[in-house]
């Protein structure tokens, strides 16, 4: 691949991986508000299935990332090899390599921790009763 192709490629590739981040984004917003709203009145099963569907894509939104990311970090190590004006700071790539992951896996163990136990902190402060 030419310079110009593979700076292409890297840019899409983190503009996938943005994409991909927003909609885990908004499907934890989702699954956040609906409990909210849902407070006291939800069932032990529906917050079981709750738990474990969110779990699931949750998983699958992680490997897809992993497998762009690392697409992104051929096509870096490539623009890399090449001496190229194009490549992105390696501290900011070794920077989103340890956020990403930390606030991915924090964002979801909340949102399973407020699915699953967070009834009890809505009883406490009357959120979702109508």
């Amino acid at each position: 691949m030419t310079e110009s192709e593979l700076i292409t490629a890297s840019h899409e590739a983190l503009t996938r991986m943005d994409s991909i981040f927003e909609f885990w984004i908004g499907g934890t917003f989702a699954i956040l508000v609906a409990f909210y709203f849902i407070g006291n009145s939800s069932t032990r099963m529906l917050r079981v299935i709750a738990v474990f569907l969110y779990a699931i894509f949750s998983a699958l939104i992680a490997t897809r990332f992993f497998s762009v990311s690392g697409i992104y970090v051929n096509f870096r190590d490539e623009l890399i090899a090449i001496d190229s004006v194009g490549v992105i700071a390696d501290w900011s790539v070794e920077l989103n390599t340890i956020l990403w992951p930390t606030l991915f896996f924090v964002g979801t163990a909340s949102g399973l921790y407020f699915i699953f136990g967070g009834h009890k902190v809505l009883r406490q402060h009357g959120a979702g009763e109508t």
